[in-house]
C-alpha cells in the first residue's frame, strides 16, 4: 500500500521573514497616531460638551469615564499614570488628567462611552491596536419586539450592533486624520486644544 504524503507545512523564506520584520517596524514607528487619536479624542470630547459630527453627517456623542491611561515615552524612559475618572468633572481627581497632559503624557488606554440615536455602547480602547476590549452596548426597543426576534434573530441583531459600533470608530479616527493630516492640524486643531488645556490646568 502507498502511503499518502503529508503536505509539508509552509516554511517562509527570508524574503517574507523580511518583510514581516518591515511592516512591524512601520507598526511601530505609526503606533504614535494611535495615542494621538485617543489624546484628540478626550480633549475634544471634553472641550464640545461630548458632541462629534462624522463626515457622514451621523451625530454621536463620546466620552471617557471610569478609567484613563496616560503615558510619556518609551522604554526604560517609559512613565505612565492612570486615572480614574470623576463623574463630575468639576471634581478636584479630574484636574490630574489635565496636568498629566500638559507634562506631555497622551492617552493610551481608556475606557470609551458612545451614544448614537437608540444605541449605546461601553469599551475599553487601547492605542496599540484600536480594537475595541470588553464591549457591551444596549439598544432602545420595544421590549415586545425584542422578545419576538428569537435567539437567531438576536445574534444577527448583536452582529450588526457591533458593525454599526466599528463603523462609528471608524468616523471618529478618519475625523481625526482629516485633520492629522493636513495643515489645519498645525494651524487650527493643535493651538485649540493647546489653548483649551492651559485653560483646565
Amino acid at each position: 500500500m502507498s502511503r499518502e504524503k503529508k503536505p509539508q507545512s509552509h516554511q517562509p523564506s527570508l524574503e517574507e521573514l523580511l518583510e514581516g520584520m518591515i511592516f512591524l517596524d512601520l507598526w511601530q514607528d505609526k503606533m504614535f497616531l494611535g495615542q494621538e487619536f485617543l489624546t484628540w479624542l478626550y480633549l475634544t470630547s471634553e472641550r464640545d460638551e461630548h458632541i462629534f459630527e462624522l463626515e457622514n453627517g451621523m451625530q454621536v456623542e463620546a466620552w471617557f469615564e471610569n478609567s484613563l491611561q496616560l503615558t510619556y515615552g518609551q522604554g526604560p524612559n517609559k512613565r505612565s499614570v492612570s486615572i480614574t475618572t470623576p463623574e463630575d468633572p468639576r471634581d478636584p481627581d479630574w484636574d490630574e488628567a489635565y496636568t498629566a497632559l500638559g507634562n506631555n503624557k497622551k492617552v493610551t488606554k481608556g475606557t470609551l462611552k458612545i451614544k448614537c440615536e437608540d444605541r449605546q455602547f461601553r469599551l475599553t480602547l487601547p492605542h496599540d491596536t484600536l480594537s475595541p476590549q470588553g464591549l457591551k452596548f444596549s439598544t432602545v426597543k420595544d421590549t415586545t419586539e425584542s422578545d419576538d426576534l428569537g435567539k437567531a434573530g438576536k445574534f444577527l441583531e448583536r452582529i450588526a450592533t457591533t458593525a454599526d459600533l466599528f463603523s462609528i470608530l471608524e468616523g471618529l479616527f478618519n475625523l481625526f486624520l482629516s485633520q492629522r493630516l493636513t495643515e489645519a492640524w498645525e494651524e487650527e486643531e493643535l493651538p485649540r486644544l493647546k489653548e483649551y488645556l492651559s485653560k483646565r490646568k
